[in-house]
């Protein structure tokens, strides 16, 4: 008769399994936004599991898994929404608007041109035509000075003595008055 040892029963802790294949599942999903709610399942469940009295360890590693992919998770949903901000931001700046604005960038690059060949911006009264009698032998700055898609003047806000870096230039939108919520504004300076 041969002596065995006695065997016991040694209870699994099944949450601290599914945080361990939880946490797998994360780490391998973390470039996709799923990545990063299933992480933090993961972690919740490892955090439970790991009060237990066994599989500790599993629910350490479970834990550790997840937690590397939520970084990833994160990025990838910044970098989601920020994309999803863009495609909104784009189909708003369709119409007369996205002219518009395209518009008034072109005028604040041709004066920041204008700017670092003349040392200043121009003034209240040298307006945005400015660059149309630069003499002879001088490319100007743009090839035309476009009214708004509403056939008003743009408004060219000229730097204060106590901001010489900010210009401002908009289009007064659809009504043609100033200061109004249809406005198409954007400031335009060094920080």
């Amino acid at each position: 008769m041969s002596e065995h040892p006695p065997q016991y029963y040694q209870p699994s802790n099944s949450l601290a399994i599914w945080a361990l294949v939880l946490g797998i599942i994360a780490l391998v999903t973390s470039p996709f936004v799923i990545g990063g709610l299933i992480g933090l399942i993961a972690i919740g469940l490892g955090i439970i599991a790991a009060r237990r009295p066994t599989g500790k360890g599993l629910a350490i590693v479970g834990i550790v898994l997840a937690a590397c992919g939520l970084p990833v998770a994160s990025c990838t949903t910044m970098f989601a929404l920020n994309i999803h901000h863009a495609i909104k931001q784009q189909n708003a700046l369709e119409g007369p608007e996205g002219k518009a604005q395209g518009q008034i960038v072109a005028y604040k690059l041709a004066l920041e041109s204008y700017k670092s060949e003349t040392g200043s911006f121009p003034t209240m009264i040298e307006g945005l035509k400015v660059w149309k009698n630069l003499g002879p032998g001088h490319k100007p700055y743009l090839d035309d000075t476009p009214d708004d898609p509403w056939g008003h003047p743009y408004i060219y806000v000229p730097p204060s003595a106590a901001d010489p870096d900010t210009i401002d230039v908009f289009s007064a939108g659809a009504d043609g008055k100033p200061g109004t919520k249809d406005d198409i504004t954007e400031q335009f300076g060094r920080p």
